[in-house]
């Protein structure tokens, strides 16, 4: 989400606020506008925390965790929402014992009461959903995949991704939707291959020396990888 949208502010300018010629632009440009936020940047950070939770059941999937830079207005407001409500326990799976990091096992192996279910799990999974999460936890919790961790040359995919936004995207200067998504595609498929769709896109030519350079971005970057 975000408050700004570079081309409002520059049509802005260049036909004035309020002319009816802005007016006339605004209505084909509201659908892609980058300004999806109107108030305080307090309050975006929580409008977005609630649509990226309210939406994600409809994709398939509840999200369990949040992580901020400390200011808890946007658990908070979540917490009180209560946005997917509460089912009964499912503990089949949770490790028994005192020391178990479950709190039902860990109170029942302690002779104490279990506290209330809907106080310690705030996103419990629907039995609906069972099936297809079943297998995903049994495979990241192989003795096969956890093998290959072992070495410590895992990558955190989100870091790396967020890397590469920040080389392309300075925090210090607003960036554009378009630019964004080419930092993304440079992370999915490469340097080349994305300024060659690009380019492809807005009907331009791709010089050789360009390419050269994006090869050797890529080379270098997968060269790297594998020396970790």
């Amino acid at each position: 989400m975000s408050k700004r949208c570079g081309e409002c502010e520059q049509t802005k300018f260049a036909l004035e606020k309020d002319s009816a010629e802005f007016r006339i632009w605004y209505e084909g440009h509201q659908d892609v506008c980058s300004a999806t936020h109107v108030g305080s940047s307090g309050a975006m950070e929580v409008n977005a925390a609630i649509k990226l939770w309210e939406r994600s059941e409809s994709i398939g999937f509840r999200d369990t965790t949040l992580l901020s830079d400390g200011d808890s207005k946007s658990f908070l407001e979540l917490k009180e929402r209560n946005v997917y409500g509460n089912q009964k326990p499912q503990h089949k799976k949770c490790p028994s014992g005192i020391d178990s990091w479950r709190f039902y096992q860990s109170s029942l192996a302690r002779g104490k009461k279990p506290g209330f279910h809907k106080d310690w799990v705030k996103t419990p999974i629907n039995e609906e959903y069972l099936p297809k999460f079943l297998p995903i936890y049994q495979r990241l919790a192989s003795s096969e995949l956890l093998s290959r961790c072992v070495r410590g040359r895992t990558q955190n995919s989100n870091e790396a991704l967020h890397s590469m936004i920040w080389n392309r995207c300075s925090k210090e200067n607003s960036a554009s939707r378009s630019r964004v998504l080419i930092a993304i595609s440079e992370f999915n498929v490469g340097t080349l291959k994305a300024l060659k769709t690009f380019q492809d896109i807005n009907c331009l030519a791709t010089s050789l020396s360009s390419e050269h350079l994006a090869f050797f971005t890529d080379y270098r970057r997968t060269y790297f990888t594998e020396r970790k």
